[in-house]
């Protein structure tokens, strides 16, 4: 079903040829990208004085606009950084397009194509997410292309880079202790549910759980984890967050889970209750987890129904007399297997 707003088009309609407020509407469509069938939104204005099919058009920023969309569907399915994620890390160390392509050793429109039509390769998205990550990363790299800049240009880039390495070292450095826990699974496997560590997604997932659930502990919040990694598995091939788990005694457990509790934008604090110390999980004011997937927010939506109004000790149980865990031992990793 299409979702209409109105929209007064700068010229005469060419359906009609007339000057009149049109409809723009969106609706579902499917377009086949590099060998895959993506469904994305597709925009299109809509003449009101006919009721078929030749009423509709796409003005050429509309259709590049359509394209974009879908090519970023096409990255969030494999993993990819979209077009916005790559301007923010481009508009974050004050660079322009080709600047950020210079620095990084690409040719001087790469950057501009990946921002607005072109498909990122793995490798150079691995780059970019080390670049974001470890603002000293960037800093090597401007070294190693300083002849592509003035003096002068090199030295406000550098400086850029050091305050954002200042304002965000202890953050980089949190992580850093995450990603060096998943050195060994640093390819998609069935361990990792085919899918890398993604700590920006996490980081949201928890957020938004525990904006959704009152009374949020690790413990839960684990079992959750799990349950939506086995969920997009099952639904679409694939995990959501890259985190491996371990048969644990109170259930799946992930790698690096102290590590994971220590990110600074996931607000843990550790409480006294009943004499027993628990790990307490709220909402961060430092994630936006707005902008999450539609498919994976409807995921997560899905698990937190199933264990709606369970404790821990319910969840648990669930937990033990899942197939995945009974087939593996203590500490074993537990596979996603199809």
């Amino acid at each position: 079903m299409a979702n209409n707003e109105f929209y007064t088009f700068k010229g005469k309609c060419p359906i009609c040829g007339e000057k009149h407020e049109l409809t723009l509407s969106t609706r579902k469509d499917v377009i086949n990208i590099k060998g895959c069938d993506i469904e994305y939104d597709e925009k299109y204005y809509k003449c009101p004085k006919y009721n078929d099919d030749e009423s509709e058009f796409s003005s050429s920023k509309i259709f590049d606009e359509n394209l974009l969309n879908a090519r970023n569907e096409y990255r969030k399915k494999f993993g990819l950084l979209t077009s916005d994620e790559i301007v923010k890390i481009r508009e974050e160390y004050g660079l322009s397009q080709v600047e950020l392509s210079r620095i990084l050793g690409i040719g001087d429109a790469t950057i501009a194509r990946y921002e607005t039509k072109a498909i990122q390769e793995p490798i150079y998205d691995d780059i970019l997410r080390r670049v974001k990550q470890y603002p000293m990363e960037m800093l090597d790299l401007l070294d190693k292309n300083k002849n592509k800049f003035t003096n002068e240009r090199y030295e406000r880039i550098r400086t850029k880079i050091i305050e954002n390495q200042d304002k965000y070292g202890e953050e980089y450095e949190k992580r850093k202790l995450l990603i060096n826990d998943y050195l060994d699974f640093r390819e998609p496997s069935s361990s990792n549910g085919f899918k890398v560590l993604d700590i920006d997604l996490i980081e949201k997932i928890v957020s938004y759980i525990a904006f959704s659930r009152d009374n949020l502990y690790k413990t839960i919040l684990m079992k959750f984890l799990w349950y939506i990694d086995k969920l997009s598995f099952e639904r679409y091939g694939r995990a959501v967050t890259g985190l491996v788990y371990i048969h644990e005694t109170y259930g799946a457990l992930p790698i690096g889970h102290y590590d994971l509790m220590g990110l600074r934008n996931i607000n843990s604090v550790e409480m006294l209750e009943n004499g027993t110390y628990k790990i307490k999980i709220m909402p961060s004011e430092r994630i936006n987890f707005y902008d999450l997937d539609k498919n994976v927010k409807g995921i997560i939506d899905e698990v937190l129904m199933r264990f709606q109004g369970m404790d821990t000790n319910e969840i648990v149980d669930v937990m033990h007399a899942e197939e995945e865990y009974m087939n593996t031992n203590m500490y074993e990793i537990i596979q996603f297997n199809s």
